[in-house]
């Protein structure tokens, strides 16, 4: 079906460029010292130390998983489609499809995620966004708008923040 070949084609597209950010030999011998890391009673001597090691060592052991378990699925998937054809079953077909679409979306997902994800994405931020106007009537008296980050903030000198600055 032209269906299933071309969510097929889009997903493995999808899988190639996840799989073209993710080093899989360099994951591998990480994860290794990491497990090498974890097993050894004097990392627990420096807590702050031991708890980065596991975060790190279950955010990669997650991701290889995450990548084989998609990767399992969409073999799956592609056979039940492929043998809901031979056999006629159109039942298995749809079946087959609709893992297909579940695949796909979790593959667009996962896209999303990577072009934000960064360096500090497990760090907490905080922000408020202001209007400098508000609505009059059903007028916008002013659509300028600026970020208020605490004094400081932003690399601003000490008593300004960047609001200062967008005026």
């Amino acid at each position: 079906r032209a269906e299933a070949q071309a969510m097929t084609d889009e997903i493995k597209q999808a899988m190639a460029l996840l799989g073209g950010i993710f080093d899989w030999d360099a994951a591998h011998l990480r994860l290794d010292e990491l497990n090498a890391l974890a097993e050894d009673p004097a990392l627990w001597n420096k807590p702050a130390n031991a708890q980065n090691i596991m975060q790190e060592r279950t955010r990669l052991e997650q991701a290889l998983a995450s990548f084989k378990r998609l990767e399992q699925e969409l073999e799956d998937a592609c056979t039940l489609v492929e043998l809901g054809e031979s056999e006629g079953d159109e039942p298995t077909v749809e079946e087959g499809l609709a893992a297909l679409r579940l695949i796909h979306a979790e593959t667009e997902k996962r896209q999303l995620e990577s072009l934000l994800s960064g360096e500090a994405d497990a760090n907490d931020a905080v922000y408020g966004l202001f209007l400098d106007r508000f609505f009059t009537g059903s007028h916008l008296t002013s659509p300028q708008s600026f970020l208020r980050l605490p004094e400081g903030a932003g690399g601003c000198p000490k008593g300004q923040s960047l609001s200062d600055y967008c005026t």
